[in-house]
């Protein structure tokens, strides 16, 4: 029995350990992890807004210079049909005014990079003047080929536009990016400009990083005209392709649309984190290995503190709780032993009060009457109860003269003289009910 009761008590100091101990670490281990996922949220947030800001003013820049491009174009276009010799050559079907018409068309290709090519049509003479790759014009429509693969131009189906208009052109064989100013029906040419895609990509290149994942110039139908890893862009098109904004994907991935160009097209970007936020983690790698270490300096500065504070206040429990309860804390059985020795200091108290009453009225009585202090002090212990007092003295004295006058016929000789009487004193107790 007694090293089962050993057994408890072991157990329960061994408990009471665990459970001191887990209020150091656990609070520490909470803050510890807490600050990872904030600053690692916070980081991700603050990042991604970063990117969306830098990739925000890119696509606006090339936007800008797309549209510069477009502008330059148009005012090669004015100049275009204006040119004396393009004027002349529609009267003149000579071989050399073709010749002319057709190096005036080539000279003004080769003075603006935007445009791979010019496809000038003579409606008089039925000509066509293409400063790159082949022609045909049959039957309102012309046939751009491309090696062996050929997409087809159909200007009527554009006639109604009064603005001047960028058209994306794709079949199961090729595509095309046309710039098509606006033209009257009733003009005797037709102009439209092949737009370089190689230098679109260019310009859609210097922006691809690890953050920008890919960027693309897109129609209004969604459809990507010139792309930079355009796959990974195509999926969220769709979803993007009216917003001029921001559209979220998840925490670390955006797609970003910059709008404003002719016909409704738009350039797009995907943008995420994650590139900035793996070296991020590679950082709270490294610092997770300090912490790891710090944390092993943390428990010995824990158990430190222990010894300190728990350590002495559980010695001091064992030394003043006589039975520990094991539900209770240490706090809690030293406040009930500190309570039980108040009260028992209160009741000796009352005891040593009763006991200065108790000795004044035995003083008392040891003048009055001796034989009944003499029964009083062999019970001694009644001086130490709490019970309430059930006797009280009384003094009762009656005084006779002094002297008193006695005399005898027969005696002579002798005078009067005063008999001592002595002096009685009578005691009587008398209970508390009256007697």
């Amino acid at each position: 029995m007694k090293k089962m009761q050993k057994f408890n008590k072991n157990h329960y100091a061994h408990h009471t350990m665990i459970r001191y101990f887990l209020s150091y670490f656990l609070p520490l281990f909470f803050l510890m992890v807490s600050f990872f996922f904030i600053i690692h949220g916070q980081l991700s947030k603050s990042y991604l807004d970063m990117l969306n800001e830098q990739a925000d003013r890119q696509l606006n820049y090339i936007k800008e210079e797309f549209s510069d491009g477009l502008m330059a174009i148009d005012r090669t276009n004015h100049s275009l049909i204006s040119n004396i010799n393009l004027i002349l050559s529609r009267y003149d079907s000579s071989s050399w005014s073709r010749y002319v018409a057709f190096r005036e068309v080539n000279s003004y290709a080769i003075a603006n990079e935007l445009v791979e090519y010019i496809v000038y049509y003579d409606r008089l003479n039925d000509d066509i003047y293409s400063s790159g790759k082949y022609v045909v014009y049959d039957e309102g429509s012309f046939h751009i080929y491309r090696g062996a693969k050929s997409i087809t131009f159909c200007p009527d189906s554009y006639q109604n536009s009064i603005t001047n208009q960028l058209i994306y052109l794709k079949n199961e064989e090729s595509s095309c990016l046309l710039y098509y100013p606006y033209n009257d029906i009733g003009n005797n040419y037709i102009i439209f400009y092949v737009i370089n895609e190689v230098r679109i990509q260019n310009m859609l290149k210097s922006i691809v990083s690890d953050e920008i994942l890919a960027t693309a110039l897109v129609d209004s139908s969604g459809q990507t005209a010139v792309g930079i890893n355009q796959d990974l862009l195509t999926p969220y098109l769709s979803s993007a392709e009216s917003d001029d904004g921001i559209l979220q994907l998840d925490s670390q991935t955006t797609v970003q649309t910059c709008t404003g160009l002719y016909s409704d097209f738009s350039v797009t970007a995907l943008i995420s984190n994650r590139a900035l936020m793996s070296r991020t983690n590679q950082i709270f790698s490294r610092t997770y290995i300090v912490l790891f270490f710090l944390g092993i300096a943390s428990i010995f500065i824990v158990l430190y503190a222990m010894g300190r504070t728990y350590l002495p206040l559980r010695r001091l429990t064992q030394k003043i709780v006589k039975n520990p309860a094991p539900d209770q804390s240490y706090l809690e059985q030293l406040d009930l032993a500190f309570s039980d020795v108040a009260t028992e200091n209160q009741n000796l108290q009352k005891k040593i009060e009763k006991y200065r009453l108790s000795m004044q009225k035995s003083i008392f009585d040891s003048i009055l009457f001796e034989n009944h202090t003499q029964n009083l002090l062999d019970n001694v212990d009644s001086f130490f109860t709490l019970e309430p007092d059930d006797l009280i003295f009384a003094l009762r004295m009656r005084i006779t003269p002094p002297y008193q006058t006695c005399g005898q016929s027969g005696d002579t000789g002798s005078g009067n003289r005063a008999v001592p009487q002595k002096r009685t004193a009578g005691k009587k107790f008398l209970s508390d009910a009256g007697i």
